[in-house]
């Protein structure tokens, strides 16, 4: 895990409510990205209900990071990926 990554899991609470996402991973993951992803069954493992409130488990959170992050190489304010079908300003290099 990068640097970054692991100052973001040390400032997570043990439970972190979807809702909260965007805030505590400070723009990296979106709430709404989230829910999408759950309903497609590809989200966070873990997630459970609190109330009205889906939860997801710490661990769960950095795991899904820093599967979502790997092989991402960033190059100051950029991201480049190692997948040469994919331009890294948008869309597909075949397209």
């Amino acid at each position: 895990m990068t640097d970054s990554l692991e100052a973001i899991a040390a400032n997570l609470p043990p439970v972190v409510r979807r809702a909260d996402l965007t805030r505590l991973t400070f723009g990296i993951l979106n709430s709404k990205t989230m829910a999408n992803l759950d309903s497609l069954g590809k989200g966070i493992p873990g997630r459970s209900r609190i109330g009205k409130w889906v939860v997801y488990p710490k661990k769960g959170v950095t795991d899904f990071l820093a599967r979502r992050t790997e092989g991402a190489i960033s190059l100051g304010s950029e991201t480049q990926t190692d997948n040469p079908d994919v331009n890294p300003i948008g869309g597909f290099n075949n397209e």
